[in-house]
């Protein structure tokens, strides 16, 4: 059987992800045990453009799931796209008022899970602790619809770790 699914783009709002499933019953001939329900998850998609993340973002760090200060500016300039076509890479800069860019790659590959990991690299120097870094914690999102980030990392310096963090990033 073919199942005709239609959807209207502009009225789904970002974020929302519905799961539909069909169960074949029957008809002319009875269903196949093993193929009588398909599962459609539905969701926004818009496709990466990356010269769209050019610009000037609202950052909010979270500690603990909470507000670490208040929000401030950071600039995202975007990098190259992947041989592939579904990685690529931004440079922020401002995170945690640094003056070095702090470096995010982005994975589209799995157009219903779009994510951010970071390398570690060298981030400000500490006036206490000295040279601090910036090393992965697992993988934040992004949104090409609405221009939005979350990076999860980590900030540590020779004597331990400041904690691990995540930041959001909205388009001003």
């Amino acid at each position: 059987a073919d199942v005709l699914l239609k959807g209207i783009f502009g009225g789904y709002p970002t974020g929302r992800k519905d799961t539909l499933v069909f169960k074949i019953t029957g008809g002319d001939i009875p269903a196949m045990v093993s193929s009588s329900s398909y599962t459609v998850v539905v969701q926004k998609y818009c496709n990466v453009e990356m010269a769209e993340y050019t610009g000037t973002y609202l950052c909010q760090d979270y500690y603990n799931n909470a507000p670490d200060g208040g929000p401030y500016e950071v600039e995202i300039t975007p990098g190259a796209v992947g041989a592939d076509g579904t990685t690529g890479k931004i440079s922020v800069l401002g995170l945690w008022g640094s003056p070095v860019p702090f470096n995010v790659d982005l994975n589209w590959k799995d157009p219903a899970d779009f994510k951010t990991s970071v390398a570690p690299h060298p981030c400000l120097v500490h006036p206490t602790y000295g040279q601090s870094t910036i090393r992965p914690n697992g993988s934040g999102t992004f949104s090409s619809c609405d221009n939005t980030f979350k990076i999860t990392y980590e900030v540590t310096v020779a004597a331990g770790t400041f904690g691990k963090y995540y930041s959001t990033l909205t388009k001003l």
